[in-house]
C-alpha cells in the first residue's frame, strides 16, 4: 500500500501536470482564437467603416449631382416672395418716374417764364451788340486813318529830307565850283534852305 501511496502522488502529480499542460494548451488555443477573432473583428470593423464612408461619399456626390441638375429650377425659390418684391420695386420705380416728370415739367415751366421775363425786362442784347460792333468798326477806321496819316507824314518828311539833301548838295557843288574859279560873287539864290 505504501507503493500505492507513492504511486498516488506520482499519478496525481502526473495528472496535474497533464491537466496543467492541457490547460496551458487550451489557454494558448483560446488566446490564439481570441487573437484571430480580434483580427477578424477589426478587419470587419474597418470594412464596415470603409463601406459607410463610401456610402456617405456616394450619397454626397449624388446630392451634388442632383443639386446641379436642379439649380436652375424655378421651384427652388419662393416665387410668391419674388413676385411681390418685383411688384413693390415696380411701384417704387413708377413713383420715382412720375416725380421726375413733375419736377422736369416744373423746371421747364420755370425756365419758360424766366425767358419771357428776361425778354420783357431787359433791353435787346442783340441791338447792344450791333451798336458795340459799329462803334468798334468806327474806332478801327479812325485808327487806320491815323496810321495812314502817320505813314504819309513819314513819307512826306522823307521826301522833303531827300529834297533838302539834294538841294544842299547842289548848293555845295555850286559853291565849290565858284570857289575854284575864284569868283567871289554869289548871286542871290532863292532856293536856299534856311
Amino acid at each position: 500500500m505504501e507503493e500505492d501511496e507513492d504511486l498516488i502522488p506520482k499519478k496525481l502529480v502526473r495528472r496535474m501536470r497533464h491537466c496543467a499542460k492541457a490547460r496551458e494548451d487550451s489557454t494558448r488555443l483560446l488566446s490564439m482564437r481570441f487573437l484571430q477573432r480580434d483580427i477578424v473583428k477589426s478587419s470587419l470593423n474597418r470594412e464596415t467603416e470603409n463601406n459607410a464612408l463610401a456610402l456617405a461619399l456616394n450619397r454626397r456626390l449624388s446630392e451634388d449631382r442632383w443639386a446641379k441638375k436642379l439649380a436652375k429650377s424655378p421651384y427652388n425659390c419662393d416665387q410668391l416672395a419674388q413676385a411681390e418684391k418685383a411688384l413693390e420695386e415696380n411701384k417704387i420705380l413708377d413713383l420715382i418716374k412720375s416725380r421726375k416728370k413733375t419736377i422736369e415739367k416744373n423746371r421747364k415751366a420755370d425756365a419758360e417764364t424766366k425767358i419771357i421775363q428776361h425778354g420783357l425786362s431787359e433791353r435787346d442784347e442783340l441791338a447792344i451788340l450791333r451798336e458795340q460792333k459799329r462803334s468798334l468798326l468806327n474806332k478801327e477806321k479812325e485808327l487806320r486813318a491815323i496810321r495812314d496819316i502817320g505813314k504819309t507824314a513819314a513819307r512826306t518828311a522823307k521826301v522833303e529830307a531827300d529834297n533838302r539833301n539834294r538841294l544842299l548838295e547842289r548848293q555845295q557843288k555850286i559853291l565849290q565850283q565858284r570857289l575854284r574859279s575864284d569868283d567871289l560873287y554869289v548871286p542871290e539864290y532863292t532856293g536856299f534852305v534856311q
